[in-house]
């Protein structure tokens, strides 16, 4: 098979290719964070203190708490967010205090960190500071007293002793998504007393708090989303049957990787479908290197490659086309549909010892096959395509 070209990818080693472990969990620590005091001339701040505050003191002074996490720097872009969890720290409680559900609500427009440095009464409002009425002190204000936040509830706790508490529910999850997928749209949460009376009043260890474990934590559960790149485009890198390669997970098999090759030559009068096999290999150059009628493009500085070639083992692509130009899998390692390749978990690329791909790594693949619109003895290639697992 491919013997006239064969020799040109004699270096091409035998064995392959990818396991999968996209399921994920990052902990963030907040971005930043702000109480702010009910006064009407926003005066009062507490930008970088120790300490975070929500609720009504014995008083009956009113305060709000605004807290915010950089997701879109902790979570790849892409990924599939499937459990969030905020956790805070409740280390103050008003003497006799009243039993109340504290509500997270998204903050809708952005708002200021400043320098002031306050605890339950606050501090002097300084500049970029969010104040009762400031988004940023002392020139940008909030459209209502109090802050902008949407009157839906992404979850709720009950916080009523000083212990650490957790927020987590399926609008906790969209919120995150959203932050992920559109990062502008990021302005974090709104901690709220949901009655607000007195004695509700909450003390957080704020982000700033001297002991780490006890400051804010968003937990992110997420799957990654694998990337699929295409490289040396076949209409261009062919002078026959340009064959396009594809690729999805959910084979259930090895990697999980499926890929597919459509658009291939068609079979010749005999019936005889052509055939042809996968190659994997650990870099990507193009337009890569001329071999009989298309580009070899598993190449670059430090390339290695590897061929799906090995009889008897999952680690055996061979396949040929039939009349819609779609490769059947000849050798039983293409799935119940019985076209394409099934990609195993192990690769051996020549070179490199016999490895488990892991999550984040990226691999490179393209078919080669005979080509009956070429010529007799010719062959050619397929685009490349990265993937990144």
């Amino acid at each position: 098979m491919l013997r006239s070209t064969k020799s040109v990818i004699a270096v091409l080693a035998v064995c392959l290719a990818t396991p999968l472990a996209s399921a994920q969990s990052v902990s963030i620590l907040a971005e930043q964070d702000s109480s702010i005091y009910e006064d009407a001339t926003g005066s009062v701040a507490n930008g970088i203190g120790e300490f975070g505050f929500t609720g009504r003191n014995n008083g009956g002074s009113l305060r709000r708490f605004f807290i915010k996490f950089d997701v879109a720097s902790a979570v790849p872009a892409g990924a599939t967010i499937t459990g969030v969890t905020l956790e805070v720290n409740v280390v103050q409680l008003p003497p006799n205090y009243t039993s109340d559900t504290y509500d997270l609500h998204r903050a809708s427009t952005p708002w200021g960190e400043g320098p002031s440095d306050g605890f339950g009464q606050g501090a002097p409002a300084q500049a970029g500071d969010a104040t009762w009425i400031h988004t940023f002190y002392p020139g940008t204000f909030w459209a209502a007293p109090g802050g902008d936040f949407t009157l839906a509830i992404s979850a709720s706790a009950d916080m009523n002793s000083l212990s650490r508490h957790s927020f987590s529910s399926n609008g906790l999850i969209g919120d995150v998504q959203d932050f992920l997928d559109n990062p502008m749209a990021n302005n974090g949460w709104l901690i709220k007393s949901r009655v607000e009376t007195d004695r509700t009043a909450r003390g957080f260890a704020a982000r700033e708090f001297s002991l780490i474990p006890m400051r804010p934590t968003l937990i992110v559960d997420y799957t990654a989303s694998p990337a699929f790149l295409t490289f040396c485009d076949p209409a261009n890198n062919s002078t026959g049957s340009p064959a396009v390669l594809s690729a999805n997970f959910g084979s259930g098999v090895g990697s999980d990787l499926h890929l597919d090759v459509s658009g291939g030559p068609p079979p010749q009068p005999s019936g005889m479908g052509m055939l042809g096999y996968f190659l994997i290999g650990n870099a990507n150059d193009a337009p890569g290197i001329p071999i009989s009628d298309g580009q070899f493009c598993l190449v670059g500085l430090g390339g290695r490659f590897s061929r799906y070639n090995v009889a008897g083992t999952d680690r055996n692509s061979v396949g040929q086309f039939d009349s819609l130009g779609n490769l059947q899998n000849t050798v039983g390692t293409g799935g119940p549909s019985g076209f394409g390749f099934d990609v195993p978990s192990d690769v051996e690329i020549s070179g490199f010892p016999l490895t488990t791909i892991m999550a984040g790594d990226t691999y490179h693949f393209q078919f080669w096959y005979r080509d009956s619109v070429s010529g007799v003895g010719r062959s050619n290639f397929s685009n490349g395509l990265s993937v990144t697992f």
